[in-house]
């Protein structure tokens, strides 16, 4: 069995302790939940270039790799799953949090940045090499039982901020625009501070009829995907209050995830108020929450040693009796910007899920709704 000594310091006594004040279940769940499927960020390797440029360093991880997945990506990732069983043979499974549309880019120009349209994001597939086959992948992966699709919102962009910057003619924001993408940060003054990506934030409750129609029309895009309605939900750069989870209620979300803290806008701030989550607790609306106590994020992370990393907050979650939520961001898997960064990084899952199996051989492989539905029991 894994042994593992906690190191004494206060991140992980608090981590601990947050673990044990969750809600205990009876049995060693492991659930991946993955974000940004389907959303523009990175186009190509030209316009990182760019980019870098603009930022005078190295780029984050997210401009390095993160893309539109190719059809092999996809088939990459699901053939690794697919080595794997728990102790009921099922697969490890993904939560593959979608972003149901991205913006349309000429429609919004010709209007003069005054306006903003969407489309669906399997209609932006079309401007990606190598995505002829996506959708069927993805609904192999579902009926496979090795990916499972929620809903993580329409776009990941605020709409106002980018517009406004576009209306500016702020050079790098055109300049990202005429590339197909919102992939920009501008630094201050241009948003004081504020994330241009935290789609669900405002800076006036005024905004909020208009989040309101951003959550239907992204339920309505999932249905019409999926064939179902979403059940869980998680907000972009975890942003949202309790109005949004009325919204929610609403559209029929049951669980809300996130990470054990929630980003509440402030009037008038460029700062959020933190809320802290804990596991399987109910809002008012009996929504669960889901808080993701474990990490697997290769590509940015600074811990020396990913997978042992991992499997000492797997540990620490089991010990306290509550499942084990991994975070791995869809960039880790795609291979369109750097092929070597996907590739490296599926050696890697492979040995997190072998050691999984082999620490742990009654571990059980959920995704977010299965778990979410294990506490409403």
């Amino acid at each position: 069995m894994f042994l593992l000594a906690y190191p004494i310091f206060i991140k992980s006594a608090f981590n601990t302790t947050l673990n044990a004040l969750g809600k205990k279940i009876p049995m060693k769940v492991v659930a991946f939940e993955s974000d940004d499927w389907g959303s523009v960020r990175m186009p190509s390797k030209e316009f990182c270039n760019i980019y870098q440029k603009w930022y005078n360093s190295e780029a984050s991880p997210y401009a390095l790799y993160d893309s539109i997945a190719t059809d092999d990506d996809l088939t990459c990732l699901f053939s690794v799953l697919h080595q794997y069983t728990d102790a009921l043979g099922n697969s490890p499974i993904f939560t593959f949090n979608f972003i149901m549309a991205n913006p349309a880019f000429q429609r919004i120009k010709d209007s003069d940045f005054r306006e903003y349209f969407y489309e669906p994001f399997y209609l932006t597939l079309s401007n990606y090499s190598h995505t002829g086959q996506y959708i069927d992948l993805i609904k192999e992966g579902i009926e496979r039982k090795v990916i499972h699709s929620e809903l993580h919102g329409r776009e990941h962009v605020h709409i106002k901020r980018w517009l406004s910057l576009l209306q500016s003619k702020n050079a790098a924001s055109l300049e990202a625009f005429n590339h197909n993408t919102y992939m920009f940060q501008p630094q201050k003054p241009h948003l004081k501070s504020k994330s241009l990506f935290a789609a669900l934030d405002f800076d006036s409750t005024e905004e909020l009829g208009g989040h309101r129609q951003i959550l239907y029309d992204a339920r309505d895009l999932f249905r019409d995907t999926f064939h179902r309605a979403p059940g869980s939900f998680i907000a972009p750069n975890y942003v949202w209050n309790k109005n949004h989870e009325s919204m929610l209620n609403e559209i029929g979300i049951q669980s809300v995830q996130g990470t054990k803290f929630q980003n509440i806008p402030k009037h008038g701030s460029s700062h959020y108020k933190k809320s802290l989550r804990l596991m399987g607790n109910n809002n008012k609306h009996r929504q669960v929450q889901l808080v993701r106590n474990c990490f697997f994020e290769p590509s940015h992370s600074r811990r020396k040693d990913e997978v042992n990393a991992c499997l000492r907050e797997i540990d620490r979650a089991f010990r306290c009796k509550v499942p084990a939520i991994i975070s791995s961001h869809r960039l880790h898997y795609i291979g369109r910007l750097d092929i070597k960064n996907r590739d490296r990084n599926l050696q890697m899952l492979k040995t997190l899920l072998r050691e999984i199996n082999r620490n742990w051989p009654d571990v059980l492989y959920f995704n977010s709704s299965e778990l979410a539905k294990l506490y409403m029991a």
